[in-house]
């Protein structure tokens, strides 16, 4: 993995709607230093996978099953942003 295990309960990577591009890659993150979070994805990831916009929220969306809920982060950034 590109990114730290430890990273991986504090965020989401989905896409959202961008006017100038179409789509682009986009970070939901529960973590009160979303910041830190934003910078260290940035500085891991190489450049055609680095979110352009992040959203934080209280807590990532899940399956039943406790999975990432990729829809959900989907729904959440498009009507956040």
């Amino acid at each position: 993995a590109m990114l730290p295990d430890e990273m991986a309960e504090h965020f989401a990577i989905t896409g959202c709607s961008d006017e100038r591009f179409g789509e682009v890659v986009a970070m939901l993150t529960d973590s009160e230093d979303a910041v830190a979070v934003f910078s260290e994805a940035l500085s891991a990831l190489p450049s055609y996978w680095k979110p352009k916009k992040i959203l934080y929220v209280s807590s990532l969306p899940q399956t039943i099953s406790g999975k990432p809920d990729r829809a959900a982060a989907r729904r959440i950034m498009s009507e956040k942003l």
